[in-house]
């Protein structure tokens, strides 16, 4: 049984193999020869003519005789497959089918004689009216059924012009054994067909669900990612069929949810906008030829976050070492919204079309997702010493410091301390957790510390009526904090003051020239007291907390 099998398709091979032989291009006598076909002067180029242009085809041939045989031809429209097409005549051609030949020539001062025939194609006799694929057949006038030459052309249709331009990648080495060409495809003047809104595309996308019965009988829920609807529908479709209790549930991306906004809606909808890292499933419309079929087989559908996309890519790649496209990730995301247990769930991956950049990008951000990597900042005092504090703490948790930035210019004062940013590996969120809590238990005893020394200082201050703590902040907000508990005050003798303008020029709150020293803008820095040439301006502690003469 198996051989007779195995004999049955070498049989079909065979028929098909002399099929296609039967279509090819030469000579079917041997007495015909040198069939040549030319297209725009070359004998070399590829045979084919655009549609609606005066450009031509010469079929040439030598036939081995004395004198002239009455030859004709006819074109024969075909299938991709070169095999005869089911369409009628009046179809694909204008004018008649067959024609004779009708220039010929002799051969003169040869050895062997022949006689030389040449025909066009199309011409005013027969004009081909659709593209595609054509056979030229030369045949004797009395006997049309034996074919003695025959050749292979085609006519194309200037409705997608394709442009081919070689390109170089910055990739010496690939460049070095590879050749990259950039084709540009126009199809401004046609009719393309979005393949998730062909039924016959569909139809063979479903056949996912045969496989997947074939592999996994018992399986329960089948994940399939959903953009246009065209594999929803195929895989839903088919596995109804073969199995009516089995649920097939579509995924979507939260920012790119026009399914599920027209099953809700019970009609195709189109979204104003669709955000999502998914591009292979971001559509705006769903097919419209698809959507009967999602309505009736599918059981429902899950928006997932683009966060939680770009965690499943980690797992994929780190745990599988698979690198799927976001599209293809949405039913691994899934996983976790499904409320079932003791199941057998299959999440088709579709896709593998990403770039590294948007690889290392995913990477980069599940790593910080999971708590893997991070980066935090301190601000330390500038002296010998701190970094190693910071170093050896984050080493005593095991932490990986894999990049450090210490920048002295972060405050104008540099004594009032510098920062850093460090970026570091962790184990994952719990471990980043314990070293982000040990730090800021430093932090604190730091705070504490520092907090002691300015109560310090503002306590020497008020006892000398003198305050230290502008000579430690460049803006002097430590100083008005100063002012604000010992009324600490800026007095101005209006007798004395000469509007120099002095005072106005250093002042780093711009308080305007009136001097209104009393308003809550004044910060009582002291620097006008400094610059005043006719000292006017003066300081001390009002316990009342009013303030001397103010000029007006």
């Amino acid at each position: 049984m198996k051989r007779a099998a195995i004999l049955l398709l070498a049989l079909a091979a065979a028929i098909g193999a002399a099929a296609i032989d039967d279509t090819m291009t030469g000579s079917m006598d041997e007495r015909f020869r040198t069939l040549q076909v030319t297209a725009r002067g070359d004998i070399f180029a590829v045979p084919y003519v655009t549609l609606g242009t005066p450009e031509q085809l010469t079929v040439a041939f030598d036939h081995l005789a004395d004198d002239r045989e009455y030859l004709r031809y006819r074109v024969v429209r075909c299938d991709a497959d070169w095999r005869p097409s089911v369409l009628a005549e009046s179809e694909y051609l204008d004018g008649f089918n067959e024609s004779a030949i009708e220039r010929y020539d002799y051969s003169r001062g040869t050895t062997t004689h022949y006689v030389h025939y040449e025909l066009d194609f199309p011409n005013d006799d027969i004009r081909p009216t659709l593209s595609g694929n054509y056979l030229i057949q030369v045949y004797r006038e009395d006997d049309p059924d034996t074919v003695l030459v025959q050749a292979r052309v085609m006519v194309s249709e200037q409705s997608a012009p394709i442009a081919i331009e070689a390109t170089t990648r910055t990739d010496v080495d690939y460049n070095a054994a590879h050749q990259q060409l950039a084709v540009k495809v126009d199809t401004e003047r046609a009719s393309v067909a979005d393949p998730f809104n062909d039924l016959t595309v569909s139809t063979g996308q479903g056949t996912i669900a045969y496989e997947i019965f074939k592999d996994l009988p018992d399986v329960d829920v089948i994940l399939v990612p959903v953009g246009g609807g065209g594999l929803a529908a195929g895989v839903s479709t088919l596995a109804k069929l073969l199995n009516p209790s089995v649920k097939v549930i579509g995924v979507e991306p939260s920012g790119a949810a026009s399914m599920k906004a027209s099953l809700e809606a019970g009609r195709v909808v189109t979204l104003d906008q669709v955000t999502t890292i998914a591009d292979g499933v971001a559509v705006k419309t769903p097919g419209d030829q698809v959507f009967p079929y999602i309505q009736r087989n599918l059981d429902g559908i899950i928006t997932i976050d683009d966060g939680e996309l770009v965690d499943a890519f980690l797992d994929v790649m780190e745990k599988h070492k698979m690198v799927v496209e976001n599209a293809g990730l949405l039913t691994i995301a899934a996983l976790k919204h499904l409320d079932c247990r003791d199941c057998n769930v299959v999440s088709v991956l579709s896709g593998g079309n990403m770039d590294v950049i948007t690889i290392s990008s995913l990477v980069q951000h599940g790593l910080i997702n999971r708590g893997r990597i991070f980066t935090f900042s301190v601000q330390l005092p500038d002296r010998p010493g701190e970094l190693l504090r910071i170093a050896g703490l984050v080493a005593g948790l095991n932490g990986n410091i894999i990049k450090l930035d210490h920048n002295q210019f972060v405050n104008i004062n540099r004594q009032a301390g510098v920062e850093l940013k460090v970026t570091m590996e962790a184990f994952g969120l719990s471990h980043k957790a314990e070293i982000m809590d040990a730090l800021r238990q430093a932090a604190g005893a730091l705070f504490h510390w520092k907090l002691l020394v300015l109560l310090l200082i503002l306590a020497a201050s008020a006892l000398i009526q003198r305050p230290f703590c502008r000579y430690l902040c460049p803006l002097g907000a430590f100083y008005a904090l100063f002012n604000r508990f010992s009324f600490y005050q800026m007095h101005l003798d209006s007798e004395k003051c000469t509007d120099c303008g002095a005072c106005e020029r250093v002042c780093p709150m711009a308080v305007p020239v009136t001097l209104n020293i009393s308003s809550p803008e004044c910060i009582r820095c002291g620097q006008c007291r400094g610059v005043c040439p006719s000292g006017a301006v003066s300081s001390g502690f009002s316990r009342t907390g009013q303030t001397g003469k103010q000029k007006t």
